[in-house]
């Protein structure tokens, strides 16, 4: 790195001279040097060419704001493919041994990005942190089970997607971004909830813009429709939003779905591994079980926040709001629902013990 360094400065005698090396153009791509070396280069190297250039330069700020053919930005690129395992130093494909700063190529492009580089939307409507929350390092791995290795991963990448979501959280833009909505109107708080980030990757969307609970995306979906459809959030975190927002609980989508909907019909048994079941497997043993978290989210769901506890009766205007007896448009109660798309014997049960 030191040879390409100097084969640089060679070339290069001021900003704008290192400016024009670093923005060459892809042939194909249409990104520049720094928009590869944002993402694919060894974490030391693309630091190493951030640095090239005066932070608070003309020309950096302006070579950050250059898109590639889809509209991204270096800080995009960085953003959607961190992970806590790049390239070492040896450019050999084999995983870094010694201690490295996985963060350091975002740290760099941070510290000289312009104003609101947060806040840029590619052709898609993502910003930097949509991409942020469901990179590899933000997201945890919910296929792998409750085995001790992936415990222990899950564990370090949570740690530095906490650092890395309050570096973005720590600019006025980053806040902002927060409540930024994509092509299909789904705001960092859904594409976290879909991917599965980390509970601390939620919870700090949350505290920075807690309002974002009660963004619905193009098709009336609450980020609550949206943890009750995919299962990836933990019950804790989930109960957060619903506090943030507790009309949520009731709230229908386009089609007339509230939460609870799409939590039983999108529940389904998994194997031991962790896997979901295949169709052989449905007349197999009993080696299935229902993915507990997803109790628990149903349980929530389902509760009629508007009845007190212990109470013996309740009027008719609780009941025509209770989640239970909700209908969508098709006049489908969540039991309907239920039958309708093979839910866990278990959440029918729990359903038809409501009182």
């Amino acid at each position: 790195y030191s040879h390409l360094k100097a084969l640089l400065a060679q070339k290069s005698t001021s900003p704008s001279e290192i400016a024009a090396q670093l923005s060459l153009p892809h042939p194909r791509l249409g990104g520049t040097v720094l928009h590869v070396a944002a993402w694919k280069a060894p974490i030391e190297l693309a630091v190493m060419m951030i640095q090239l250039m005066p932070r608070d330069s003309r020309e950096m700020s302006v070579l950050q704001s250059i898109r590639d053919g889809e509209g991204n930005t270096p800080l995009h690129l960085c953003c959607g493919n961190l992970d806590c395992c790049r390239m070492d130093t040896a450019g050999e494909g084999k995983e870094e041994q010694r201690e490295v700063d996985y963060l350091g190529v975002l740290k760099e492009i941070v510290r000289s990005a312009p104003s609101k580089a947060w806040t840029v939307q590619n052709s898609e409507g993502d910003t930097p942190l949509h991409m942020l929350v469901s990179s590899p390092l933000c997201t945890a791995d919910w296929r792998a089970g409750s085995a001790s290795s992936a415990s222990s991963k899950d564990g370090a990448k949570a740690k530095l997607a906490s650092e890395a979501i309050h570096l973005a959280l720590s600019t006025l833009d980053g806040i902002e971004a927060c409540s930024a909505r994509e092509r299909t109107g789904a705001t960092p708080l859904h594409i976290a909830l879909a991917s599965g980030a980390h509970d601390c990757v939620i919870e700090s969307l949350l505290a920075a813009q807690p309002s974002a609970a009660r963004i619905e995306d193009g098709r009336g979906m609450l980020p609550l429709h949206w943890a009750a459809a995919f299962g990836r959030a933990s019950y804790p975190v989930v109960k957060k939003i619903l506090e943030e927002h507790p009309l949520g609980l009731t709230s229908p989508t386009v089609d007339g779905d509230i939460p609870l909907h799409l939590a039983v019909s999108n529940a389904m048994m998994e194997d031991e591994s962790g896997g979901g079941r295949s169709e052989s497997d449905m007349s197999s043993s009993s080696v299935s079980k229902v993915d507990k978290n997803r109790l628990k989210l149903v349980e929530l769901l389902m509760h009629d926040h508007n009845s007190r506890k212990g109470s013996s009766t309740r009027d008719a205007k609780s009941d025509s709001t209770s989640p239970i007896l909700t209908t969508n448009r098709e006049k489908l109660t969540p039991l309907h629902c239920c039958a309708l798309f093979d839910a866990p014997p278990q959440i029918s049960k729990l359903l038809m013990k409501h009182p």
